[in-house]
């Protein structure tokens, strides 16, 4: 996130459960840079059910990253510590029909590696995620492992992404006789995050799922639309190599596209040719024409050995 950074973030959320049917939650959050490999964040649904329940299920979260995280480096590793406040009824722990909003703790292990660096001209990353929340809203009664994987396009200002997890349930208190099965469901996503404005990203994200058995009240498919906003925006050594890679890699793009075509006298062509000196002259000029591409490119390939240097250069600074 960087260090100072602080943002806002307003979801809305469509979703149909296996069990309880559809379900629209409004949902807010916010975030603050602590140091460039510490952050936290936290969220919570707003007029759950009702506009008379004003505040609905919350959550909370940390994460601290490797050291010296601010960089661009294929490989990235981070523990985050999440805390849910449930809303929905705790009847095993309490004994009552009202919410407990008991507080529930997990934590989140991630890595992530940054195709980019390897090979220039591959804005990928790759996201393995394992977790102890897969559904938060079913966090008060099942015990949760969520194992997910992702991948993102990156581009100079929207991004693409797509991915599957799998979550794996087990009763917290089952009941006397009941055979403690373990339900699981796998889902798949993509999305998409586009900047109209910006740093104002507008994100749009669908779900599918697949229950693999008979279990709790899973989400079968889903949308979320939203919208994210800093409120103090200060960019990292990592977003900015990553802005100098990209904006190489469109200019090389551009200059290819308007070096001019070679010339080439085929046989037919020549078959027509009426004096041979004429011939010549073409051949002659065909040539010349390849002698400029060939020096095009190798001024244009010098020219990414140059910034690949200044790149390490920088990289190594900030090491």
């Amino acid at each position: 996130m960087g260090f100072g950074n602080v943002w806002m973030r307003g979801n809305m959320l469509f979703q149909y459960r296996e069990n309880s049917g559809s379900r629209i939650e409004p949902h807010g959050a916010a975030g603050l840079g602590l140091a460039n490999n510490l952050s936290a964040w936290g969220g919570l649904v707003i007029f759950e059910g009702s506009y008379k329940k004003l505040i609905g299920k919350a959550d909370a979260h940390i994460k601290a990253t490797l050291p010296y995280n601010d960089n661009l480096r294929f490989f990235g590793f981070g523990i985050q510590g999440d805390l849910v406040l449930s809303s929905d009824k705790d009847t095993f722990a309490t004994d009552t029909n009202m919410p407990a909003y008991t507080p529930i703790i997990g934590f989140t292990a991630m890595a992530d590696f940054e195709v980019i660096k390897i090979v220039k001209t591959l804005p990928i990353k790759i996201y393995l995620n394992f977790s102890t929340t897969d559904d938060d809203r079913l966090l008060a009664e099942w015990k949760q492992q969520s194992y997910r994987f992702a991948a993102e396009w990156k581009s100079e200002r929207n991004s693409y992404f797509g991915g599957a997890k799998f979550g794996r349930y087990t009763k917290k208190y089952p009941a006397v006789g009941e055979s403690n099965s373990t339900p699981s469901i796998i889902t798949s996503f993509a999305g998409l995050k586009f900047r109209p404005i910006d740093r104002i990203a507008v994100l749009v994200t669908g779900i599918f799922s697949i229950p693999l058995s008979n279990g709790p009240d899973f989400v079968r498919y889903g949308l979320t639309a939203g919208m994210e906003f800093p409120l103090f925006f200060r960019e990292t050594n990592a977003e900015a190599i990553r802005a100098l890679v990209m904006m190489e890699n469109s200019k090389t793009i551009a200059s290819k596209s308007a070096l001019p075509k070679a010339r080439t006298v085929s046989t037919m062509e020549s078959l027509f040719l009426d004096d041979i000196n004429s011939s010549n002259t073409n051949l002659t000029e065909t040539d010349s024409s390849n002698t400029i591409v060939d020096e095009k490119e190798r001024a244009m390939q010098e020219r990414r050995k140059n910034i690949d240097d200044e790149l390490k250069n920088i990289e190594n600074l900030l090491e």
